[in-house]
């Protein structure tokens, strides 16, 4: 699952790589790509878990029933897939953490203004974090912590962009910011869903992210009993270097089967 402000396109180069031996399904957020929702719908992560809880584990869900799911996360994707882990304990079996965050310990301080924000929704937190919705900072997300931005795909970059200037989205995105403190707050739950269902993990992390730590990457050990860690020269979107592009599907053909069946 996709993080902001990306969506499902960002695993457009990974999917080709896996779907020989794994079935891929890569779902947008509500509110990214090229996603509808009714009038008045609230953009919150419970809300996003609920639509995709329906969309993996309902009863014309994705994943058949009696099956469980590994879930590769990044960013927002964190958040949705640790709340579907609590409400369905045995039906995510792993995690492939790819720059999500469960850890106090990985936040940086360029996080601090969504903090802020979500504790208090002044003008000036707004104005804070609304330069989050601007192009200067959509390709610093893309860009920064890259061993060589040649290779970044502008066409990513854009395509997050037009999603962030689509009329209203503004709105979608603050709604999410004004949320995310929530996320903060059930780290605790996480970490003991965690030691008690005992996913496997397999951590394949931009050690380069101005946002997320690998000090909270770190810490999923701590936890999980069956893990390998990778740290990729890479920033917050490690797919988009062609280099961690190919050694995050090398690892995940070679070590997410022996995590499964260990």
């Amino acid at each position: 699952m996709h993080g902001f402000p990306s969506s499902s396109n960002m695993f457009r180069n990974l999917i080709p790589r896996l779907n020989s031996d794994f079935h891929v399904v890569a779902a947008d957020l509500p509110g990214f790509g090229q996603t509808q929702s009714p009038a008045g719908y609230k953009y919150t992560f419970d809300n996003a878990t609920r639509l995709l809880d329906a969309f993996f584990f309902g009863v014309d869900g994705v994943v058949p029933a009696g099956r469980a799911a590994t879930m590769l996360i990044h960013d927002y994707g964190g958040p949705v897939a640790f709340r579907l882990h609590h409400s369905n304990p045995t039906r995510v079996a792993a995690f492939i953490v790819q720059n999500a965050n469960a850890y106090m310990a990985g936040l940086a301080p360029a996080f601090q203004p969504l903090v802020d924000y979500g504790n208090h929704q002044s003008e000036t937190n707004e104005r804070s974090v609304r330069s989050l919705l601007s192009f200067e900072t959509t390709k610093f997300e893309f860009l920064q912590g890259m061993p060589d931005v040649t290779l970044v795909s502008p066409d990513a970059i854009i395509s997050c962009q037009y999603t962030l200037d689509s009329p209203g989205n503004d709105a979608i995105q603050l709604s999410y910011f004004a949320d995310y403190n929530n996320n903060i707050a059930l780290y605790d739950t996480w970490h003991e869903d965690i030691r008690k269902n005992q996913p496997a993990v397999l951590v394949l992390f931009g050690k380069n992210d101005p946002f997320f730590l690998t000090a909270g990457a770190d810490l999923f050990k701590t936890d999980a009993i069956r893990t390998h860690y990778e740290y990729l020269d890479a920033g917050h979107f490690p797919l988009e270097d062609p280099a961690a592009l190919e050694r995050t599907a090398d690892v995940i053909l070679e070590h997410l089967p022996r995590l499964l069946h260990h």
